[in-house]
């Protein structure tokens, strides 16, 4: 099995440091094949620096620089450039821990073609209380306009 991880980037000088390296911490425990895409969207920062410079030392991670067109578009580009029997995406700021992916795995060796997570159903003791209001007056009302039935 081959897992790939799309990152897609845009300005994140201050998270992607600190997000690859446990990345990297991560995937040297594991027992598979792996790649890290960074898909960047146009940075206007130090992102590209940063990652041009950590992939120097990571023979498995691939560089993809977008024009500035949105998270969408680099969420794209990085999984048609996937090699991965597996491919999943996670946000710079690691908001989901990398060890995540543990729990998601096993759902694919018993036969399920998409996993998706869903922020709504863990627990995060770290998440602001402004952010938890917010973030579930935003899923209302993206469900209420259109999505119903969809959870974040």
């Amino acid at each position: 099995m081959k897992l790939s991880i799309i990152i897609p980037t845009y300005n994140e000088e201050r998270n992607i440091q600190s997000s690859l390296d446990k990345a990297i911490s991560y995937l040297h425990t594991k027992n598979f094949d792996h790649e890290i895409i960074i898909s960047d969207d146009g940075s206007k920062d130090n992102t590209i620096r940063i990652i041009e410079s950590f992939a120097k030392n990571n023979p498995n991670m691939k560089i993809i620089k977008n024009n500035h067109t949105g998270k969408a578009g680099a969420v794209r580009s990085g999984m048609l450039a996937a090699s991965g029997d597996i491919v999943l995406f996670t946000d710079a700021d690691f908001a989901t821990p990398i060890g995540t992916i543990d729990k998601i795995l096993p759902e694919f060796t018993n036969g399920a073609d998409v996993v998706i997570g869903s922020r709504a159903l863990g627990k995060r003791d770290n998440e602001p209380l402004k952010r938890k209001i917010a973030g579930k007056a935003y899923n209302i009302l993206v469900q209420l306009i259109l999505l119903p039935h969809i959870d974040d």
